[in-house]
């Protein structure tokens, strides 16, 4: 089974751990309110040459997996219902997924999408995911399990935010059960308590490997002016002290991996995508110690 485990060589380049979150062209535009052409394949490029990583949230179709055949690694996305009826979704999904991956071998991983949020909304046990965890590790192409974590889903945040009062099990109870965990702050002005929640998810997750997302657009804000008609750009300075984050992490052994979302704004002029090309280009061939 594939999975974000050692490397052979005692170090790599930091581009090496980079992975673009990659999205169906246009899903972006009506957010920002600017209409981008970008691909999977193309965003990624236009970010950096030298990433070799996507995470897809895609179809999954034979036709977009085909696109991402020139990449190193792939972990495609699989959501989980929002209805609580449909205890299939996620069979139905990874069935899609296997028809993929016998003939796309880059196919490593899936990821379970919003997982932490939707935990809520479903009443989801933590049997529930294991049973999941099972069935993708025991297919005759088994994968590595990842799980989208947000920092406003962690312990102590009112659940009446997501219209669900009752009990749920601690968040604690499902990281084990995941073989990676994708980190992500889904409002920008949270980022100023970065290395505060991130030191909160590992002392939750006892030791396993994290990968951290870095949004480059603030989907959780909204912009006073209406200039964008959903969210609103991320200021630089958080930007760079996510990015800068996410390097002395790398540095430290504490991440496995940063993730850039998404690749449908690669194209579009926005300062902190023009930041975090120029940032990219800088360090990718930082050496970093192997995981």
């Amino acid at each position: 089974m594939a999975t974000d485990s050692p490397n052979e060589r005692p170090t790599r380049r930091l581009h090496e751990i980079m992975w673009v979150f990659a999205l169906r062209t246009h899903c972006h535009d009506s957010w920002v309110g600017i209409e981008s052409d970008s691909t999977p394949a193309s965003g990624t490029k236009a970010l950096s040459p030298n990433i070799r990583n996507i995470t897809a949230a895609l179809g999954p179709e034979e036709e977009e997996a085909r696109g991402l055949d020139e990449f190193d690694r792939v972990v495609w996305t699989a959501g989980i219902s929002r209805d609580p009826a449909d205890q299939d979704a996620i069979t139905a999904a990874l069935q899609k997924i296997d028809k993929l991956a016998a003939n796309h071998p880059n196919i490593e991983g899936v990821m379970l999408d919003d997982f932490s949020k939707i935990i809520r909304h479903r009443r989801t046990t933590p049997q529930y995911l294991a049973d999941i965890r099972y069935a993708i590790q025991s297919r005759p192409h088994p994968y590595s399990l990842w799980g989208v974590i947000y920092t406003h889903n962690f312990p102590g945040i009112p659940q009446h935010i997501y219209g669900y009062e009752g009990p749920i099990w601690p968040l604690s109870d499902y990281l084990p059960l995941f073989d990676v965990l994708s980190f992500w702050h889904w409002f920008a002005e949270d980022l100023t308590e970065l290395e505060r929640n991130f030191e909160q998810l590992e002392e939750m997750a006892g030791g396993k490997p994290i990968n951290l997302g870095l949004y480059m657009y603030d989907f959780g804000g909204a912009d006073p002016t209406g200039k964008h008609p959903r969210g609103k750009l991320i200021p630089v300075e958080l930007m760079q002290h996510q990015c800068e984050l996410a390097l002395k992490w790398a540095q430290e052994k504490r991440i496995v991996g940063m993730q850039f979302l998404g690749s449908t704004l690669l194209d579009m002029d926005l300062a902190a995508v023009n930041w975090t090309k120029a940032w990219i280009a800088e360090v990718a061939d930082e050496e970093i110690p192997a995981v």
